[in-house]
């Protein structure tokens, strides 16, 4: 049986993170939001229609996922 509250290698969690940036850049998230998506482009995220795409570059940028983002 596996157990289930096994922690993650640090190889683990760099394969997740690095899937993770993946998709943020080549998927991107759709906003249904014309305005979030403008919010985005005004600070230099890629965008098209409503998609953004995240560099990791952009993430730390903006403080996305830290305790004291950016006030937009």
């Amino acid at each position: 049986m596996i157990d289930r509250f096994q922690t993650l290698t640090n190889d683990e969690l760099i394969q997740i993170h690095n899937a993770s940036m993946d998709i943020l850049l080549n998927t991107g998230i759709c906003f249904n939001s014309e305005h979030t998506t403008n919010l985005f482009k005004q600070h230099g995220f890629k965008t098209e229609d409503n998609t953004v795409f995240f560099t990791e570059e952009n993430i730390k940028t903006v403080g996305i996922g830290s305790e004291s983002p950016i006030e937009w």
